[in-house]
């Protein structure tokens, strides 16, 4: 799937479709990226990695920090190739999505960190 015209969508954008009588008789008219099927793709894979590695992963928070990275990146990534409004940011075009998106990376980063070093701390004592 590389482009959907999204027919019948519930929020009657786009052109009306020849024929159809129905409430919601509108498809887009330029095909966009089907993301919500990427998206379905990429966190199944990121499910079945996080499950691979759950026993594997000692130290408390690790894993919630592992989750928030892929999350933002995957989102990220998704609101590169998504139709939305964009905000000038230090310089930067992004989406409110992306700097979430963001957002969720660093905190990943800062949890994934501090939880490492707590579990330091704990065994010097």
């Amino acid at each position: 799937m590389v482009a959907y015209t999204y027919p019948k969508n519930v929020n009657a954008d786009g052109i009306k479709i020849a024929g159809d009588t129905d409430e919601h008789n509108r498809m887009l008219p330029l095909p966009v990226f089907p993301t919500p099927f990427y998206e379905t793709v990429l966190c199944t894979i990121f499910f079945l990695l996080l499950w691979a590695i759950r026993k594997k992963i000692k130290i408390a928070g690790v894993m919630f920090s592992i989750y928030l990275i892929l999350n933002g990146t995957e989102r990220f990534l998704v609101e590169k190739i998504r139709v939305n409004d964009h905000y000038s940011t230090a310089g930067y075009s992004l989406s409110q999505a992306q700097i979430i998106a963001i957002s969720l990376i660093i905190c990943g980063a800062v949890l994934a960190s501090w939880s490492l070093y707590q579990k330091k701390i704990a065994n010097l004592d």
